[in-house]
């Protein structure tokens, strides 16, 4: 009798496990909230439209970030009051723990779109001739594993890069 009881906790143990890690995910931090779709500017939504395969929903977005093979996520928060956003990355590696990759008070997320941006070799800004520059600048880029674009519709933006060594996201400049 009581191996059937402990054969009936370890799954739902594994439901509630899997459900609490599902709500970082889910939630916004505090001060932020979800962006509804009645908000979206018309050219977010026209370009949902044109290219659902590149931008699903324009304010989140999953793939295999850090190359464990396991789906992790990232997500655009609007500020609840005021101007502002987050842009945060969810990691299975880590337990779905939020990690904050960009964050403005200034700016409002109208006109961004977040994707994923396959292994591959991509161009950078430095690759046309523009951006900062600098000793780490480079015109190309290859990565192993998916990476996270948060970008203008009209443009690349920043694509963050997961450095495993370094167990952090590189922002690298795309245009």
């Amino acid at each position: 009798m009581r191996s059937h009881s402990i054969l009936f906790a370890v799954p739902l143990l594994l439901f509630a496990s899997t459900f609490e890690l599902q709500q970082r995910v889910l939630s916004p931090p505090q001060g932020y909230r979800e962006i509804q779709k009645a908000e979206y500017p018309q050219d977010w939504l026209d370009l949902i439209e044109r290219a659902p395969v590149w931008f699903p929903t324009p304010d989140r977005a999953q793939g295999d970030y850090d190359g464990d093979e396991r789906l992790d996520y990232a997500r655009l928060w609007i500020k609840s009051e005021g101007v502002g956003f987050v842009f945060m990355a969810y990691l299975a590696s880590h337990d779905y723990e939020p990690i904050r990759l960009a964050r403005s008070d200034r700016m409002s997320p109208w006109r961004r779109a977040v994707r994923t941006i396959p292994p591959g070799t991509h161009k950078t800004d430095r690759f046309y001739g523009i951006g900062p520059g600098g000793p780490d600048s480079t015109a190309v880029i290859t990565t192993t594993t998916d990476s996270i674009n948060l970008g203008w519709i009209e443009s690349e933006g920043t694509t963050y890069i997961w450095d495993k060594e370094k167990e952090e996201f590189k922002a690298v400049a795309m245009y």
